[in-house]
């Protein structure tokens, strides 16, 4: 895929010297990460899971009615969780191509999917928008009830509490 597409070859070799992706070339790494996933022709990653999940419950008579459960590892992430994954390359790809300089001048990895955590390290950003989108959160609500319990891990989205805490401690990267 990347041998014969120079416009994936340009948009990678970007990655590292500036602070922030365009979204001309957020776009062609969206359009490369749906491919994998047998979409070669979708140019957005939330629209390849849309499909995928309406594929699976296709035919169900309830939106919640399929026993099965949906396979995430056969879905691309969504286009938020992609965004912050190609910050993170881009952020990695910037220290690598300062690896050599003895004076870096690194940006602060609080820009880069990472936040600082109560006790001063750093912290994982899982998400920068809602998990789930306040429509799902309604109909989840609607179909088993208003429970606080549900709405309050609906609304979460410190998602850090449920991961091993990954905190830098020495004060360096």
């Amino acid at each position: 895929m990347l041998q014969g597409d120079q416009d994936l070859q340009d948009t990678f070799s970007r990655l590292g010297p500036l602070e922030t992706i365009s979204g001309q070339d957020m776009q062609v790494i969206e359009t490369f990460v749906c491919q994998p996933y047998g979409k070669p022709s979708h140019i957005s990653v939330d629209k390849v899971r849309y499909n995928k999940v309406r594929q699976c419950f296709k035919g169900k008579k309830g939106i919640l009615s399929n026993s099965e459960a949906v396979d995430l590892s056969q879905m691309p992430p969504c286009q938020d969780v992609l965004m912050l994954h190609t910050q993170t390359a881009n952020f990695q790809t910037k220290i690598w191509r300062a690896s050599s300089s003895n004076f870096p001048g690194l940006p602060k990895p609080e820009n880069n999917r990472w936040r600082l955590s109560s006790s001063g390290g750093l912290e994982i950003k899982w998400f920068s928008k809602d998990f789930i989108p306040k429509e799902i959160q309604n109909i989840l609500q609607d179909t088993l009830g208003t429970d606080n319990d549900l709405e309050k891990e609906l609304q979460d989205d410190d998602l850090s509490s449920h991961e091993e805490d990954i905190s830098n401690t020495d004060g360096e990267l």
